[in-house]
């Protein structure tokens, strides 16, 4: 899906729909690089929820955010839109700007799912560059239980239960090459069926995972933090399938995902003595899942392909 327009036309960056986020740092010469490239179509916001609101109004092919370092609502507003929480479309590129970081702050920033991070100091050109480099070789995306984004697996990054890599709709190189809206947006609308379903497939098979691996220890009351901490999992994976689930108006799926969170949540609160309903319950919650899994037609078309 990255070939949306002739390979070697150069990028009309004013044909661009954009979003600036400026959560943090010097926002100045963010906007005035994006200036240079030719955006015309831009909107810019200092405020999060504004943000969210204009990502969803105007469906933007890049968005743009300059932070602090370790700033949790940039962390939310890049991971909001890949999982779709914040607008409806998980494929615009993703730019994150900030100034020198450890780490332990860079990190938790890549695993939001951005395209590229930029620390400072950098200049116009280095910008400039990575845009068009964007543009024209925009890495496969995975699907993992906790991550939707570009693939890290060049780098250090494994992610567990993550699939195989997959292409993805490249809005910057679509629009700035002259693809119609309403092609981009079949695009989207593909990709995103494809996405549902693989992102699907993995969270179900890491419910399945951590289901067997919880209930030895829960049936012999052997609660350490460890045990702790896969229950901690297996209930933020239910709930991202809950809110997928919605999304998709999946009843099946949503069913399964309130009967499962109300077990897990059980657990969580009362691990010990184990109850034996949550015991029995447990392997027909992971059935339930597959089954709900193997119904949808999104997922019968990823086999067929």
């Amino acid at each position: 899906m990255n070939e949306s327009g002739p390979t070697n036309a150069p990028i009309d960056f004013s044909k661009l729909s954009v979003v600036f986020s400026h959560l943090g740092g010097d926002g100045t010469d963010v906007e005035r690089h994006l200036g240079i490239l030719g955006i015309k179509t831009l909107r810019v916001s200092a405020d999060y929820d504004r943000a969210c609101r204009a990502i969803g109004k105007d469906k933007p092919d890049l968005v743009v955010c300059s932070m602090n370092p370790g700033q949790a609502t940039a962390h939310l507003l890049m991971r909001g839109i890949r999982h779709q929480d914040i607008g409806d479309n998980p494929f615009p590129v993703l730019i994150t700007i900030a100034d020198a970081m450890e780490k332990s702050e860079s990190a938790p920033l890549i695993d939001t799912g951005i395209d590229s991070l930029l620390t400072g100091p950098f200049n116009r050109d280095a910008f400039v560059r990575q845009v068009n480099e964007l543009a024209f070789d925009r890495k496969k995306f995975v699907a993992a239980p906790g991550y939707i984004g570009p693939t890290r697996r060049k780098l250090t990054r494994t992610e567990t239960g993550a699939g195989e890599e997959f292409d993805v709709p490249n809005p910057v190189h679509a629009t700035g090459t002259g693809v119609s809206r309403e092609e981009l947006q079949r695009q989207i609308s593909a990709a995103t069926q494809n996405l549902n379903a693989r992102k699907l497939t993995n969270d179900i098979a890491m419910i399945r995972r951590l289901v067997f691996e919880i209930m030895p220890d829960y049936e012999a009351s052997n609660i350490n933090d460890h045990f702790r901490r896969r229950v901690e999992i297996l209930h933020e994976i239910v709930t991202m399938v809950g809110r997928r689930a919605q999304r998709m108006s999946s009843r099946d799926l949503i069913s399964m995902c309130e009967l499962a969170a109300n077990v897990v949540g059980e657990i969580r609160q009362h691990p010990s003595p184990p109850n034996l309903k949550h015991l029995k319950a447990m392997p027909k919650l992971v059935s339930g899942f597959q089954m709900a899994l193997l119904a949808m037609p999104e997922r019968r078309a990823l086999r067929r392909n």
